[in-house]
């Protein structure tokens, strides 16, 4: 695992936990010359797109605070 993946993993992992879902995996790729993210979740009642939008505002809360 890349120290970059790594270092997102420690960062978002227990915001998400606390939220409801747990951080399976974390990908990372430079793609057109932009950083992407690709986070990969689960929960015991499975994921939904609303899950997903959680996740997401959770995720931008946390990068919005770092910036």
């Amino acid at each position: 695992m890349l120290q970059e993946e790594k270092k997102i993993i420690s960062l978002l992992s227990e915001p998400l936990n606390t939220a409801g879902f747990e951080l399976i995996e974390v990908k990372v790729r430079n793609v057109n010359a932009q950083k992407t993210i690709q986070l990969f979740i689960d929960s015991p009642k499975g994921i939904q797109i609303n899950d997903c939008a959680h996740a997401n505002q959770v995720i931008k809360s946390i990068f919005n605070k770092r910036h």
